[in-house]
């Protein structure tokens, strides 16, 4: 083993840790180490931060080249001086891998373990919500947090940082495979927005995420405001007061609290589940007391 590589040393280290919300120096973390440019650079800053790390590796065993990922990870964590461990994983190539491999990491891994997500990562979740469908919740995307804490940095950042550190990485031949939707967002979707924009999108896609996920907390401080003030009645209406003055008709059926179907805000039966759900009632049909 050679000497324990130190990336606070690094002048590119140091500008990036800024972006980055590791916890306090000192503090115990466990990186999600795969072997990749994300989760390398994720592991040499959470170094960098002062922080203790420990590193996790998922061996998913459904490539034969495996066993040449997990080297590189453990490798990595050799030089960092950072205790390693890989987890075996018992998983069938077949449909829904992606999401089966992701849920099996989580239960091997835990709550609190840290992950290489970036800003790249949010803006492909951002498009594949939408295609989905989903509402201000699942458009906004991948939200910050103590388990994300290079969120803000790029892609290209990452690699960045391991080039400049000259640590390998590995880059997992299936990240470019078209049988996963992920990648197609990846490879086809944003570069077509980037050209029709003139521009890099991902900024613009996080910032919309961001938004979203404004809108969507206000919403749910909305409804605790509602559930707070309602009292639960049998077969009447009754008006909350809501900021200003606006007013939210609510009837109560059966005992369920929804809001009147003309109400002023979004008398919608997803609104009515939110509401319903925080005073922990069941939801009643919409209809006239």
């Amino acid at each position: 083993m050679g000497p324990v590589l130190r990336p606070a040393d690094d002048e590119l280290v140091r500008s990036l840790l800024p972006r980055c919300s590791f916890p306090t120096a000192g503090s115990t973390v466990r990186c999600a180490l795969s072997g990749g440019a994300d989760s390398t650079a994720l592991t040499l800053l959470a170094v960098a931060s002062g922080c203790e790390v420990s590193t996790v590796h998922a061996h998913h065993g459904l490539r034969p080249d495996a066993e040449h990922d997990r080297d590189v990870a453990a490798a990595t964590a050799e030089r960092l001086g950072v205790p390693f461990q890989c987890v075996e994983l018992d998983l069938v190539d077949g449909p829904n891998l992606e999401a089966r491999a992701r849920d099996a990491r989580r239960a091997a891994f835990g709550a609190d373990v840290l992950t290489g997500h970036t800003a790249d990562d949010a803006a492909e979740t951002v498009l594949l919500a939408l295609m989905r469908g989903a509402g201000a919740r699942g458009l906004g995307g991948i939200p910050p947090g103590p388990t994300h804490p290079i969120l803000e940095l790029r892609r290209s950042e990452t690699r960045g940082v391991c080039d400049r550190l000259d640590v390998l990485y590995v880059d997992d031949p299936s990240n470019t495979h078209s049988r996963f939707r992920r990648n197609r967002v990846r490879h086809e979707v944003l570069p077509l927005l980037a050209d029709i924009g003139h521009k890099d999108l991902v900024p613009n896609l996080v910032r919309s995420a961001a938004l979203l996920r404004d809108d969507d907390a206000h919403l749910d401080a909305v409804i605790q405001s509602i559930a707070e003030r309602a009292e639960l009645t049998q077969r009447r209406v009754k008006c909350v007061e809501m900021a200003g003055p606006t007013v939210v008709p609510l009837i109560c059926i059966g005992g369920g609290l929804v809001p009147e179907r003309h109400a002023l805000l979004c008398g919608s039966r997803k609104l009515a589940g939110r509401v319903a759900a925080r005073l922990d009632q069941p939801v009643a049909q919409v209809q006239h007391a």
